[in-house]
């Protein structure tokens, strides 16, 4: 074995040997908060789709949106709409990495948009103020925010907010 050999051996080892950093355990403690509360999510999913259909909606099935952020959503139309009237029904774990550049929070959020893009609800317990993120590595806390946030998401009232604003005929 050659010295430059030896060396590149010793980097390796010594690379292995490094401690994860701030970024990789926050990455793996959303990873389990994901598989924690992925059916969870898609409940409740359900729960609003079922809601949305007897409303007289015809709802999609749920697909995975997760880009950089866990993500579950569903497309429903009044039946015998074209898609210009439909909306997006989606929950996100919403990760301060991707909103304030830190490696430390998570929260849940359901957003319901209309055809284009327009934002007709939101739900993000605390959203805006220092309670935003809940610490992702204590796993109580966690528990703690999908409570505040299931209890803050009623069905009916999801899908009322969509019937409701759905625009009159020809508008």
């Amino acid at each position: 074995m050659n010295d430059q050999s030896v060396t590149d051996a010793q980097d390796t080892s010594d690379e292995q040997d490094e401690a994860p950093d701030e970024q990789e355990i926050y990455q793996a403690r959303v990873q389990e908060i994901a598989t924690e509360y992925e059916a969870p999510m898609r409940r409740m999913l359900k729960e609003i789709v079922e809601v949305l259909v007897n409303m007289g909606f015809e709802c999609s099935d749920l697909y995975d949106m997760t880009d950089s952020e866990l993500s579950w959503s569903f497309t429903c139309t009044p039946v015998g709409e074209d898609k210009e009237k439909s909306f997006d029904v989606q929950i996100t774990i919403n990760e301060s990495a991707e909103h304030s550049g830190t490696y430390d929070g998570i929260n849940f959020s359901l957003n319901v948009g209309y055809w284009g893009g327009l934002i007709v609800g939101d739900c993000t317990p605390y959203n805006y103020t220092e309670r935003v993120w809940v610490d992702a590595g204590d796993l109580e806390a966690v528990k703690e925010r999908w409570r505040e946030f299931s209890e803050a998401v009623d069905p009916c009232d999801v899908a009322e907010s969509i019937l409701n604003y759905m625009p009159p005929e020809g508008g």
